[in-house]
Order: C-alpha cells, then sequence, then structure tokens
C-alpha cells in the first residue's frame, strides 16, 4: 500500500492510497467490470441456488415475488445454518414507523380467496348499497389507525 494523499476538511479526514499485489487486484475486482465502467450493487453475483442446489442464472438469483409467503419463511430462517438459498442471502425486517401522513390506516384489504364465505362474505349490503370483494379482496374498516 502506498499513501498518496491525506485530506482534512473539517472533522472528516480521507486518505488517498494506492494498493499493490493481490489486495489490490480484489478491490478494483469488487469496484469496476471488465471493462472498467464502475459497478453498482445491481452488478453483484451470489450465487443463489434452487432447492435442489442448482445454481440459478444470474437473470433470476434476485427474481422473487415479495407476498406473505415469502415474508414469512425469510422471518423463520434459521441463520446459524449456512446456505446459498434466496432466504439465506436476504431477509425482512419488522419496522415500527407510526402512523403515516396521508394514508389511511384505519383500512385493511383482506384476501379472501380461501376463506369460507360465512367467515368472510363475498357481499354486503349496507344502507341500501351492496359492496363486494373484487378479485377475492375486500376493503374493511377498522376500530381505529393501525400502525404497520
Amino acid at each position: 500500500m502506498q499513501l498518496n494523499d491525506i485530506s482534512i476538511q473539517e472533522n472528516n479526514i480521507t486518505y488517498n492510497i494506492t494498493l499493490y499485489g493481490g489486495i489490490g487486484d480484489f478491490f478494483y475486482g469488487l469496484k469496476y467490470k471488465e471493462d472498467g465502467t464502475s459497478k453498482s450493487l445491481a452488478d453483484i453475483r451470489y450465487f443463489i441456488e434452487d432447492e435442489n442446489g442448482n445454481v440459478l442464472e444470474e437473470k433470476d438469483e434476485m427474481n422473487f415475488e415479495v407476498n406473505k409467503e415469502f415474508v414469512n419463511e425469510c422471518f423463520n430462517k434459521d441463520f446459524n445454518v449456512e446456505g446459498n438459498q434466496l432466504t439465506d442471502t436476504i431477509t425482512f425486517i419488522p419496522a415500527y414507523n407510526g402512523v403515516y401522513d396521508d394514508f389511511d390506516s384505519s383500512k385493511c384489504l383482506i384476501n379472501t380467496n380461501e376463506l369460507s364465505t360465512s367467515v368472510f362474505p363475498t357481499s354486503i349490503e349496507e344502507d341500501g348499497v351492496t359492496y363486494e370483494t373484487v378479485n377475492g379482496y375486500g376493503l374493511a374498516n377498522l376500530e381505529k389507525d393501525y400502525t404497520e
């Protein structure tokens, strides 16, 4: 390593260095593509495997749908067990963000597709107006605003 320059601006100290040998090549390979253009996070290859241990193609390794089943699978992942499947690489983090401005937090969508009509009817009449589910989803009015 060679120290080329030190820059101090207020309390921010920056070191300009040149790395030689294997470590320099390693960091250069992290920062630049083979054609010399800069890499971004989208250029990282994770070598995600399917459930049979086959490595997915690069274009497919981060192709997934965020739904309740996938989030639940990620929440239940045991990170003491190493692996190369998608849930070994990404997960979701519960966050408390409070009640949002310009968002009605007293309503929610309910997926009725797998519920019996005795639990959640597909239509209801109220004050002479008939309300129906749309594509199996019903809008619910909650008693108060709820956070996520």
